[in-house]
């Protein structure tokens, strides 16, 4: 399983921002699936355009 460090995401990351440790980026996804993987540090997600469907082993979620 893939660790995704700090800032680091699946798609394309156009900007990152560090903000009294804070990181802020802005990344526009273009992958029609990902493997299993967990992030370093908890997140947030804004979908600002378009949608995503995000699962687990028990449930999956469309986002919007």
């Amino acid at each position: 399983m893939k660790n995704l460090k700090t800032g680091q995401f699946f798609g394309d990351t156009t900007e990152i921002i560090h903000l009294n440790g804070i990181t802020l980026t802005d990344t526009v996804y273009t992958h029609a699936k990902v493997d299993w993987h967990y992030h370093e540090n908890a997140y947030f997600t804004f979908i600002l355009e378009g949608k995503i469907l995000e699962g687990n082993k028990k449930e999956t979620y469309q986002r919007r």
